[in-house]
Parts: structure tokens; C-alpha cells; sequence
């Protein structure tokens, strides 16, 4: 599992409703000790405040831009074409 640390970049308290956790002001929280990946990814007002640039999210590595940020959170699925020959 991908690691989600949020960063959150103003000096208010930012309530993230749906996982029921605030990020105090000006700092960090590692999301990913308190919660599933899933959780984590469908909590629409997280992405919200990503987009809006008021919350940061790093990947345990670097913080990374808005459009990386959302895409880190974001359930992304592939699906893999296979061409089955049948031999008989």
C-alpha cells in the first residue's frame, strides 16, 4: 500500500469529513495509519482539498504537485487485454 501522508498547509484545523479526522493547522498526519487504502480513496473532500491546494500530499518520499497528489489518492484501475488462442 502506497504511503499518504497529508500536509495540511493553512492555519486552520481541516475537518476531513468521511474519515473523521481533522488535520490541526499547519501540519502533518500519516492517513495511512488510520486508515484503509480504500477509505482513503473515496473520501471526495480530501480531493477537495487537494485541488483547492489547502491540503499537500506527500508520498513518504516528497510532497508532490496537485495533479500527482490526485492521482496518489485516486483508485486507478488497468485492465489488461489477453488474447486467448484456443489450439484444438
Amino acid at each position: 500500500m502506497s504511503v499518504v501522508i497529508a500536509k495540511n498547509m493553512t492555519t486552520s484545523d481541516i475537518m476531513l469529513e468521511g474519515l473523521g479526522i481533522a488535520i490541526p493547522g499547519s501540519s502533518v498526519i500519516n492517513l495511512t495509519d488510520s486508515f484503509e487504502w480504500h477509505k482513503i480513496a473515496s473520501s471526495d473532500y480530501l480531493k477537495v482539498k487537494i485541488e483547492s491546494e489547502e491540503v499537500v500530499i506527500n508520498d513518504g518520499i516528497s510532497d508532490l504537485n496537485k495533479e500527482d497528489g490526485l492521482n496518489h489518492v485516486t483508485y486507478e484501475t488497468k485492465y489488461k487485454d489477453e488474447i486467448v488462442v484456443d489450439k484444438n
